[in-house]
């Protein structure tokens, strides 16, 4: 029994022993592998690297595959070219429990410092770190004997300092592409699952994300430009879920500090702002883009484009805040009518703080201080719909010298505002309601004649805009239902081209406009305008049209009210060479035209008007040019209240290309004018017209006194005629008169009635002295009439040079202005 016992406790005490020999050689087997392991995994690597013409370096690896780690440091691999792969730390931690169900859980995935080569050459071969990258597009079918699904699931990832580039290669092993990837950090949580299987060539990808990342600063550097693509500080998705490729959802987006650059031979493109936020975006089946609510803080744009125009076109575009608050939803999926973009959205925008300048110019082309778009809605490009759009603050085409505070742009608008409007197929539009309210422009001419917007247009774009005018007339359709304009502010112009600069001003505009119809173009508009010029002058226009016609009508009525006429003195400067000492113009104007022909009329009451000549040469001129002294025929027009009243015809072809308002108004007034002075002319006697009865040339005289041969006294007939117009120079202080008399051959058969006239033969120097001595007397005859019986001043009757008419029966004297 004892010996039992014995053995006994012998066998147990040997199965310890062995136990624990066998526990001391596993734990060194296991020592021993973890000891060798790292070694032959370097060994290994370099081996493979080698195998594909890498010369390769790694300074350690660390594996405790109990523990499911490992980690790599110092990796260097380079090919002859110079091509290859570095990092400097991978470490991986995984679990080995999901392996018998077929799943690889890694934990946590780190790589820091990592750089990377990419090239694809013109015949399609890609080299990825050096390597040739295989074709692995497998597209066998998974049959019912294939092995279950292989999964690699990867829970937290960290890339730091990461750097990859791209070069790309033409058939001639130019390099045509030349890009480098660089990252700062990049965190993600959540899960990444890959699916390693045969697929049929419809099936999905598999893959599926759900998690959120976060990356804090990113770029993307043009090398053959030597100059960024794209840069970012910081971007966070939040619960990013992709259950296949196809379809990709993402609840929040908040990306900061982006940049992007884009540079060809010809353009350069800039966009960067502050931050992006966009609620959700959804991509579904790759085909179906849609984005919430979402906003842009500090936008800033810039596009420069070499064209062949003077001007090269440069501007750059800036926004403090752009806010969208609604749905956007956008199909990439081919149509099958290429002229729409299928583009769908409701919702509303905000802009604010908006500046558009031109860098040539150094201005501003637009400030707008707020924009507001509700009730947005979007049925493709087909189908465009707001209830509103508000824009405050807006500034157009900034000033190079503003010569007053409220001058700094050419046109400022308080706000404009758009009510229910449509655009269809982007060609028509429909306005209900256009409101301009507190307008105020400064169009200004410099001193070689051209207006200062134009330095906002290239030289070669005013020809093809002229050219293109007539067809985009035709293709675009309009109509505005009703359209209000208000101008609290000045409305300016400036003349600089002159001799003195002429400023006009206009204030408390009110222009109203209704019924505007492209589609209609002989459909009545109805217009009505209200204004005040230089504070004190009222104007006002009401008329119906049809402004759009081929060849329009018009029908209605204008005035003018105590309009100061020293505003335009220095108009009448430049043009006739005389100011404007006085006068004040009332009108009122009938405006019609019938398929295009002017049959208008002006009334016009001029109170107290006066001219002053700049010089006697200027004003010699104008007498000249126009046929008769300006004082005369003005001193004529004027009544006991001493005002001028003229009926002005305006007549033409507004609808011919040589029709000029200038030129029409001028005529008309020549013709007023004229027609005025023969009216007051008449009841002190015949009045002969020289030419036509409007021509600008016309000379106006008295029917002449006629005198027997020889004789050169006045008799009764001839005294009547002199008191109606002596009366007429009393009543007209301003009216002179040239008396210019003849004598005839009558004259010289009565004088010398002996002398043979079988023949004609020269005056001697006594006959004709005898006969221009006769002239003389009968002109001083009736001067000393006028002076002597009727008080006419001396000085208002110039006696001309006595002429010898031997052709002429009888003899006269001539009374003209």
């Amino acid at each position: 029994m004892a010996t039992q016992t014995r053995l006994r406790k012998f066998k147990q005490q040997s199965w310890l022993t062995y136990g624990l020999l066998s526990v001391l050689l596993i734990s060194i087997l296991l020592v021993g592998v973890r000891l060798v392991l790292p070694v032959i995994a370097h060994k290994m690597a370099i081996s493979w690297l080698e195998h594909h013409g890498m010369q390769a370096s790694i300074d350690n690896i660390e594996l405790d595959l109990l523990a499911g780690k490992a980690r790599v440091f110092g990796v260097d691999a380079k090919n002859d070219q110079g091509r290859g792969f570095s990092l400097s730390e991978l470490s991986l931690s995984w679990h080995w429990r999901p392996l018998a169900q077929r799943n690889l859980v890694i934990d946590n995935a780190s790589l820091n410092e990592f750089s990377a080569d990419f090239s694809r050459t013109a015949d399609g071969t890609i080299r990825i770190a050096g390597m040739p990258f295989p074709d692995t597009s497998d597209t066998t079918a998974r049959t019912d004997s294939d092995p279950e699904p292989f999964t690699l699931k990867l829970k937290t990832l960290h890339l730091g300092a990461l750097q990859t580039c791209y070069q790309g290669y033409d058939s001639s092993n130019t390099l045509t592409q030349d890009y480098c990837f660089n990252l700062g950090e990049l965190d993600w949580r959540g899960n990444i699952s890959y699916f390693f299987a045969a697929m049929s060539a419809t099936d999905d990808l598999p893959l599926q994300i759900a998690g959120q990342l976060r990356m804090d600063s990113a770029s993307v550097t043009d090398n053959i430009l030597k100059s960024p693509v794209i840069k970012l500080g910081a971007l966070q998705l939040g619960e990013l879920k992709l259950e296949s490729v196809t379809d990709i959802l993402l609840n929040k987006l908040d990306l900061s500090a982006f940049h992007a650059q884009l540079r060809t031979d010809t353009t350069t493109q800039k966009l960067n702002f502050e931050s992006l936020n966009i609620d959700s975006i959804k991509l579904l089946d790759l085909e179906q883009l849609e984005l919430g609510a979402f906003s842009l803080k500090s936008v800033n744009v810039a596009l420069r484009a070499n064209n062949n125009h003077t001007m090269p076109l440069d501007y750059k575009a800036s926004s403090s805040d752009i806010f969208w608050q609604g749905t956007l939803a956008y199909s990439l999926a081919q149509q099958t009518d290429t002229s729409q973009t299928a583009i769908n959205g409701e919702g509303k925008l905000e802009l604010n703080d908006t500046v558009v300048t031109n860098n040539n110019l150094k201005r501003q082309f637009l400030s707008l201080t707020r924009f507001d778009l509700g009730e947005l809605r979007l049925d493709t490009l087909d189908l465009i719909g707001f209830s509103k759009l508000r824009l405050s603050g807006l500034d157009l085409l900034q000033r190079e010298k503003p010569v007053a505070a409220d001058s700094t742009h050419i046109t400022s608008i308080n706000t404009l505002t758009i009510d229910a409007a449509t655009l269809s197929h982007l060609d028509q539009l429909k306005l209900q309601q256009l409101t301009i309210d507190g307008l105020a422009a400064y169009l200004v001419r410099n001193k070689n004649g051209a207006f200062e917007y134009r330095n906002w247009i290239p030289e070669q774009a005013h020809a093809s805009s002229q050219t293109s005018t007539t067809k985009q007339s035709a293709d675009f359709q309009y109509s505005i239902e009703n359209f209000d304009l208000t101008s609290t502010g000045p409305l300016v112009y400036v003349d600089n081209s002159l001799n003195t600069t002429f400023v006009a001003r206009l204030h408390d505009t009110h222009l109203q406009l209704q019924q505007l119809d492209s589609r209609r173009p002989d459909q009545n508009s109805h217009l009505k305008l209200s204004t005040v010029y230089d504070k004190s002058t009222d104007i006002s226009l009401e008329v119906d049209a049809t402004p759009l016609a081929e060849r329009p009508d018009l029908n209605g009525s204008a005035s003018i009210t105590s309009l100061d006429l020293r505003t335009f003195s220095t108009l009448a400067r430049q043009a006739i060479g005389h100011s404007i000492r006085s006068g004040q113009l009332d009108a009122s104007i009938k405006l019609r035209a019938n398929k295009g022909m002017l049959d208008s009329e002006a009334d016009l009451t001029l109170n107290h008007f006066e001219l002053r000549a700049l010089s006697k040469a200027e004003a010699e001129q104008l007498d000249k040019s126009l046929g008769l002294p300006l004082d005369s025929s003005l001193s004529l027009l004027r009544d006991d209240n001493n005002q001028i009243r003229l009926k002005i015809p305006v007549t033409g072809d507004i609808s011919s290309p040589s029709f000029n308002p200038r030129d029409a108004i001028r005529q008309a007034t020549t013709k007023a004018i004229t027609a005025a002075a023969l009216y007051y002319y008449t009841p002190y006697g015949a009045v002969l017209v020289a030419d036509k009865l409007y021509s600008m040339a016309t000379a106006l005289r008295f029917e002449p006194l006629r005198f027997s041969a020889g004789n050169y006294a006045l008799d009764s007939e001839q005294k009547q005629r002199l008191d109606k117009i002596a009366s007429m120079l009393v009543r007209h202080p301003a009216v002179n008169l040239s008396l210019c008399a003849t004598a005839t051959r009558t004259d010289f058969n009565t004088i010398y009635p002996k002398t043979d006239t079988s023949t004609v033969k020269p005056l001697s120097p006594a006959q004709n002295q005898r006969l221009l001595a006769l002239a003389e007397l009968r002109a001083q005859a009736v001067k000393d009439y006028l002076v002597g019986d009727r008080n006419i001043k001396p000085s208002r009757l110039a006696v001309c040079e006595p002429e010898y008419h031997p052709a002429t029966e009888t003899a006269v004297v001539e009374l003209s202005i």
